[in-house]
């Protein structure tokens, strides 16, 4: 029984690590669109670049560093 709990434990915190994983990907993309806006000097931009970097980086590393608080806590 406390094998079962443990080996479920462990699934969902690998599902939770995997969606991590993969949202951090969506940042990483947010990342290079960003870049290469920059990098072009495309001055009409930037306000849409700010808005991608806020919500697509900024706010996902956010709820990411609070997550992986929550399960550093639940494994101690």
């Amino acid at each position: 029984m406390a094998e079962e709990k443990c080996s479920a434990r462990l699934a969902a915190l690998g599902a939770e690590l995997g969606l991590m994983g993969r949202q951090l990907q969506v940042c990483h993309a947010a990342i290079v669109v960003a870049v290469g806006a920059l990098e072009a000097q495309n001055a009409d931009r930037d306000r849409e670049v700010a808005l991608v970097l806020q919500r697509h980086v900024g706010d996902r590393l956010d709820e990411h560093i609070e997550k992986l608080r929550e399960l550093v806590a639940r494994i101690k």
